[in-house]
């Protein structure tokens, strides 16, 4: 089975209180003493060997690793139809993510990150031409993408098109869009759909969008960093989606 390498502090703690038993072992510098490391490894029944600072960062491929290093059996990624399990479970209406084309791994750590703390229940990326998740990813997702359930799409097209299927309305995010973000009502099923960091959303894409949505811009530049968008957007869903249950629950119980 193929393996990929973790590193640094909070994406390695991630994984070990994910409790998947995806780690297969846990490699720290002699120099540090990581003892909640050591109790978490311990309790999910990990091996943890030393290892000098230099095989780290040949491991890491970076210095950056805060002397952690673990050796994770690959990510298994979702299906579609696992992904859409989880709101039902929760008794929400779906809210996923869609990722056209994001190909800096920077930018999707960002990315999972955030879609960690709105709640989404799920993101799909493309199988190629676009980033994986990779060690870079964990760590720049503060090991988010140990929570954030993940899909791959060999065409986005048919991925979205089974959504709609699925009863989920598809926006894009798209900056000619006349209608803006928070004018759209996000309290129902919704895909949304986000283009890549040099040419956005793929027109056969944006095409089969049931709606697009943009953020207003008062500045010079036409545009936000990818990851940046999505945190604006994706709080918003979390705004209206809680006014709409503080409400809910306000005419169920009236003072």
């Amino acid at each position: 089975m193929d393996e990929r390498i973790v590193y640094g502090v909070h994406p390695v703690m991630a994984l070990l209180h994910a409790g998947r038993g995806d780690v297969a072992r846990i490699y720290l510098a002699s120099s540090h003493n990581k003892k909640i490391i050591l109790a978490a490894a311990k309790a999910c029944g990990v091996i943890v060997s030393t290892a000098s600072k230099d095989t780290l960062t040949r491991m890491a491929g970076t210095q950056k690793h805060q002397g952690v290093v673990a050796s994770v059996v690959s990510k298994r990624y979702r299906t579609l139809d696992e992904i859409l399990e989880i709101p039902a479970a929760r008794k929400e209406p779906p809210f996923i993510w869609v990722l056209d084309g994001v190909e800096d791994p920077r930018n999707l750590g960002a990315i999972l990150r955030t879609m960690d703390a709105v709640g989404a229940h799920g993101v799909v990326i493309p199988k190629h031409r676009a980033a994986g998740i990779t060690a870079t990813v964990s760590k720049t997702s503060a090991g988010a993408d140990a929570y954030v359930a993940i899909a791959q799409a060999g065409n986005v097209s048919t991925t979205v098109s089974q959504l709609k299927k699925e009863g989920l309305w598809v926006v894009g995010m798209a900056h000619t869009a006349k209608l803006h973000y928070d004018q759209y009502d996000f309290s129902g099923p919704v895909a949304i759909v986000v283009g890549g960091e040099s040419g956005g959303i793929h027109q056969k894409v944006l095409e089969q969008c049931d709606q697009t949505i943009s953020l207003p811009m008062r500045g010079t530049v036409s545009s936000l960093n990818v990851s940046v968008a999505v945190g604006v957007v994706g709080y918003e869903v979390v705004r209206q989606r809680t006014r709409r249950s503080y409400d809910a629950s306000i005419a169920q119980y009236p003072l």
